[in-house]
């Protein structure tokens, strides 16, 4: 599930970052682990990877302007996970993230590295899994269109209309989905 996934952690401690990088340089679940305690060169860095469309996950602490950080990376691409850390425990930091678009919220006091990694884990478990229910409805989708579409009589250089297909896909989109 994570090999693919590059491991970015902006942090302001040196030993912090060290800690970190010892304790997941050698873990086959990911790609590359990348510290940084600088947040231009993290910006720089992190619009390179966008770039090329590579799958990350950002750990950024509070205190190195993680909320900024977070509406950044969230603006380039809602979809990367990102963790916010804290030395604080405090419950309206970890609501304040939640509710700034942060996947989790980690006190950086408590069994840190435990918490972290089950973090990472049911974050990338959710986004699992929602690729998981979109590709299943797109292939409902498609399945309920060629059903409509057999439907259609067939001339030679006959072919159903766009409309006709769309006609049908909102159909049955209104008749199978429950919104909610």
């Amino acid at each position: 599930m994570l090999k693919n996934y590059n491991l970015i952690i902006i942090d302001r401690s040196d030993i912090f970052l060290d800690l970190i990088e010892i304790n997941y340089n050698l873990d086959p679940r990911f790609k590359s682990i990348y510290t940084f305690n600088d947040l231009s060169l993290f910006e720089l860095f992190f619009k390179k990877k966008c770039e090329n469309k590579e799958k990350l996950i950002v750990i950024v602490d509070k205190e190195m302007n993680g909320y900024e950080s977070l509406q950044m990376i969230k603006k380039s691409d809602k979809s990367i996970p990102v963790i916010l850390t804290s030395d604080s425990n405090d419950i309206l930091n970890a609501l304040k993230a939640l509710v700034n678009g942060a996947d989790a919220f980690v006190d950086k006091r408590q069994k840190y590295l435990l918490e972290l990694d089950h973090m990472m884990m049911i974050t990338l478990k959710k986004i699992e899994n929602d690729i998981n229910r979109k590709n299943s409805l797109d292939n409902i989708v498609k399945q309920e269109i060629s059903k409509y579409l057999k439907k259609v009589p067939r001339y030679p250089g006959h072919f159903p209309s766009v409309e006709f297909i769309k006609h049908h896909e909102l159909k049955f989109i209104e008749d199978h989905i429950a919104y909610g």
